[in-house]
């Protein structure tokens, strides 16, 4: 029975607080090299933990897993080309086999116990901590480049994305992951993803503390994708050519909270993504957004660059900055307490700012924009 990896949901981090037990076992960290014509996997397998990987240039046909066990692993790859294997692994193999989705170019997991049936979530048992993937470009997987879940500390940098069928970074129920100075493009969903991992009830896991900077993602469904997770910086990125820029959304039921998103250039994205349905309910068609809080609360978008965001089809929404209660859907969270300043936000259509009114304890102050729309005109350009 297919179990897609896009049903993963918020519940599947209930496991997400189990620690490994015990220490690990001192070990001098020594460096494998991996040459043209062998296996990634291989030196994964003989790895020990905080050990390193230095992959040699050349293109390697490989699905890679690093999964319990080894901790502080690094990978470096310098003109590295990680393209799909001939046979993808075979359930059993690792979580990403046995989901169901096509297997990833790098599928970075805890100890998880996969789900038992469509109806079911992993279960999270041990977290794997402090892996880093540094180099590569992972391109035309089918499903996504680099796939993280129940990690913590999980670095991707100065890595390449390119055509990959769902997502290019992709990490789910997850804490402190770091993004940083990768190219992410040509993504059907979005380029980069932090999801399920929510400002949680004591006890019951961790929320995202994810660092998001210094990334450019073009041409994709999001350019940057914040659902259902809270706690962050998203900095620096260059976020262009999509349909949405930049998305936080709440609706499983979230929250989608506490980003500080700042220093971003978030301009013309134009692209069009019809609408969608599928088990979880699909989504409106959309083109021409900047950034859009759906339902997220309690966040800081400021400082930001974000022109010329305009429509090229049909959109359900629309705009430089847009900040809506999810339309349509039952118990939809309002967005509340966020905080829009300092933008600098032009020739976005039909408006540089958009708030459809809802949730409390939103303040726009010192924003540079040609129009404002709000009930009311409760939103002005530079109030």
């Amino acid at each position: 029975m297919r179990i897609s990896i896009k049903t993963l949901s918020a519940t599947a981090a209930t496991g997400l607080v189990a620690a490994l037990a015990g220490a690990v076992p001192a070990h001098a960290a020594t460096t494998i090299t991996v040459s043209p014509g062998q296996s990634i996997q291989a030196a994964v397998n003989q790895a020990q933990p905080g050990d390193t990987i230095v992959v040699q240039k050349g293109t390697y046909h490989e699905a890679v897993a690093i999964g319990a066990g080894k901790d502080g692993l690094t990978l470096i790859g310098t003109g590295v080309s990680l393209l799909p294997p001939a046979n993808p692994p075979a359930p059993g193999t690792n979580l990403c086999a046995d989901m169901g989705d096509p297997a990833p170019g790098f599928c970075v997991t805890g100890d998880v116990s996969p789900p038992a049936d469509q109806n079911s979530q992993p279960t999270v048992k041990s977290t794997l901590k402090n892996v880093t993937i540094d180099g590569f470009t992972v391109s035309h997987f089918d499903g996504m480049g680099v796939f993280g879940f129940g990690t913590e500390n999980l670095t991707v940098k100065n890595s390449r994305l390119f055509h990959d069928g769902e997502y290019g970074i992709f990490v789910n129920t997850s804490t402190g992951a770091k993004i940083i100075n990768n190219f992410a493009i040509d993504a059907d969903e979005a380029g980069i993803y932090i999801g399920d991992s929510p400002n949680p009830p004591a006890g019951v896991t961790q929320p995202a503390n994810a660092t998001v900077q210094g990334n450019r993602s073009f041409d994709s469904g999001y350019g940057i994708f914040l659902r259902d997770a809270s706690v962050g910086t998203v900095s620096g990125n260059n976020l262009m050519g999509n349909c949405v820029g930049l998305l936080a959304l709440a609706d499983n039921p979230g929250p989608s909270s506490q980003w500080t998103i700042t220093g971003n250039h978030i301009a013309t994205n134009v692209r069009e993504c019809p609408a969608t349905q599928d088990s979880e309910g699909g989504s409106p068609p959309l083109s021409g957004v900047g950034v859009l809080l759906a339902g997220a609360t309690n966040n800081t978008v400021s400082n930001n660059d974000i022109y010329y965001n305009q429509p090229e089809g049909d959109s359900a929404l629309s705009g430089g900055i847009v900040m809506v209660t999810i339309p349509g859907q039952a118990n939809a969270t309002a967005p509340s307490g966020n905080t829009i300043s300092n933008n600098n936000a032009h020739g976005n259509k039909p408006g540089d700012i958009f708030w459809d009114g809802t949730g409390t304890g939103n303040t726009f102050t010192g924003n540079s924009c040609d129009q404002a729309i709000s009930p009311n005109d409760a939103v002005t350009c530079g109030g």
